[in-house]
């Protein structure tokens, strides 16, 4: 039986779009096989959740690891970054120590490399940050549900630069579409004055 390409063309009629899906079940895959394979499962157990507050004093639950990736896996991480994402520069290595959340909407705190913020939502519904326009220095959320955020780093004529934890993987300086996770929503807030 053969294939038919011309079908999988309409399918998929921007290459990118199939590029990214393929990008997109590879990073699930090999996160799955990492945590499956890298992670003695008596150390979930050493996970504990805790709160912070936000800049207006609402409680937000964190998670709290004590156990940091294997060295195999913070390598295949970054080797996944470096193969997937050429142009993306990894700014600091993988741990799962902290999460994009955490970076994005906590980096006043001194302590935000030791948690991970499971959603912003709360620090949105107290109004420590609102809704902005695209500005270097502010947070970009991508999508209504918060799966991702970074900080805006640099603008330029054509585009904008990012940078965000990219889950369990490093610290990472990218296109805003240059990611895997894959977005048509994106919003942007600052800190309320």
């Amino acid at each position: 039986m053969n294939f038919d390409f011309g079908r999988l063309n309409i399918l998929f009629r921007n290459e990118n779009k199939f590029i990214l899906i393929c990008r997109t079940i590879l990073l699930v895959f090999v996160i799955f096989c990492f945590n499956y394979f890298n992670i003695n499962a008596a150390k979930i157990t050493d996970s504990k959740f805790s709160y912070i507050s936000t800049p207006k004093g609402s409680d937000t639950k964190v998670i709290i690891k004590d156990f940091d990736l294997t060295d195999y896996t913070k390598k295949q991480y970054d080797l996944f970054v470096k193969i997937n994402y050429p142009k993306a520069q990894i700014l600091a290595p993988a741990t799962n120590k902290y999460n994009s959340n955490s970076f994005s909407w906590c980096n006043r705190y001194e302590q935000y490399k030791t948690f991970n913020l499971i959603n912003p939502v709360d620090f949105i519904n107290d109004d420590s940050f609102t809704k902005c326009s695209l500005d270097s220095g502010v947070i970009i959320a991508y999508g209504s549900d918060y799966i991702h955020s970074g900080i805006v780093t640099e603008i330029d004529s054509s585009t904008f630069y990012v940078t965000s934890k990219w889950g369990e993987m490093g610290l990472i300086y990218h296109d805003y579409r240059d990611t895997p996770f894959l977005c048509k929503e994106y919003n942007f807030y600052s800190r309320t004055k």
